[in-house]
């Protein structure tokens, strides 16, 4: 869920990282399969599984715009636009809330760029919005409440699960959580603003915070560029009072930035890492070390991926669908959808 790595990334990662990457040993042959491609331009950021397995994407380049991969385990995936949204010019984050009125609901981010290398959000532009996907009719989308003038960069978003209708949103350009009742649109904008969230000097993206999970009473979080921490939290979502950030992992001596992640069912994380890394990784969550799965920097099936989901159908509830874009560094190509397989430790 961030961060488009910039040329100015890759200048950073290679002058600071020497040695070889290390890759996972004893591992089964990974399979990697691009299964949909969107449009010329397009730049896929934030990725979520619906109930029926299809996968809804967002774009954050070319057009802002949310598709959907339909049957993405089956021999013939096939793309369609769900939503086109006005107002804003780029969305990020997308995340799956518990139905309204029985109606299938997401929340998804958006705001606008004034310039993309150096990536340069324009503050104050973000805004919330909820996707409605009635079981017959049209998708629905409506922007939820103001956000406010003050959001840098909106970016990962996750529900919480104690909370039902609340979100948490990354603010990377700010180094802040906010926390998002979507029923009622309150709107608190500094949840959460641990020192190991804020923006680091010197930061190639100008990025802290980037994107969260819920897992056994602590928020997991990712931060800029390498980090991993975990905070306690009570079953609401909110920071146990004195609370401490714990660092989980650093994943520095292999990779060049975290973009998004997610827990496997024994709590182990897999991340996404774009340019220049352009890999898929792992964390053993024991022992805090990380791994290469798939991609690296001289690959590009995997170049720029930036969000990554589990399968949630029978036949793919082991493949990650990774999205993936070119909008930096080849404005030719376009944003794809990659399965990714046969990888289980």
């Amino acid at each position: 869920m961030i961060s488009l790595r910039s040329l100015l990334c890759y200048v950073a990662f290679t002058a600071s990282t020497s040695g070889s990457p290390v890759f996972e040993s004893e591992r089964r042959f990974i399979s990697t399969k691009v299964i949909a491609e969107m449009p010329t331009g397009s730049y896929l950021e934030s990725t979520i599984i619906r109930p029926n397995g299809d996968i809804l994407a967002t774009s954050a380049m070319g057009s802002p715009k949310v598709y959907t991969v339909k049957g993405p385990s089956s021999r013939n995936p096939f793309v369609e636009e769900v939503a086109s949204v006005y107002g804003v010019q780029s969305l990020w984050g997308i995340t799956e809330i518990p139905p309204i009125n029985g109606v299938e609901t997401y929340v998804f981010v958006g705001g606008n760029l004034s310039s993309l290398i150096p990536l340069t959000p324009a503050v104050g532009s973000w805004q919330g919005f909820r996707l409605s996907i009635p079981k017959r009719g049209a998708a629905k989308v409506e922007q939820i409440g103001d956000l406010g003038r003050e959001t840098a960069l909106l970016n990962g978003l996750t529900p919480i699960p104690g909370s039902p209708g609340s979100v948490l949103i990354a603010d990377s350009g700010r180094g802040t959580m906010g926390r998002l009742n979507v029923i009622e649109e309150k709107w608190d904008i500094d949840a959460f603003s641990e020192p190991e969230m804020a923006v680091l000097p010197n930061s190639p993206l100008g990025m802290g915070f980037v994107a969260a999970k819920f897992r056994d009473g602590y928020l997991y979080f990712a931060s800029a560029p390498t980090f991993i921490h975990r905070l306690r939290v009570d079953g609401k979502g909110f920071k146990i009072p004195g609370a401490k950030a714990e660092l989980v992992a650093d994943v520095s001596q292999n990779f060049s930035g975290i973009d998004d992640f997610i827990f496997d069912r024994a709590g182990n994380i897999y991340f996404t890492t774009n340019a220049p890394g352009n890999a898929l990784g792992h964390i053993n969550i024991r022992s805090g070390e990380s791994s290469i799965v798939a991609g690296g920097a001289d690959e590009t099936i995997l170049a720029d991926c930036a969000s990554l989901a589990f399968g949630r159908s029978q036949n793919d509830k082991n493949v990650l669908y990774v999205a993936r874009g070119r909008g930096f560094t080849d404005e030719e190509d376009f944003g794809k959808i990659v399965a990714v397989s046969n990888f289980d430790k």
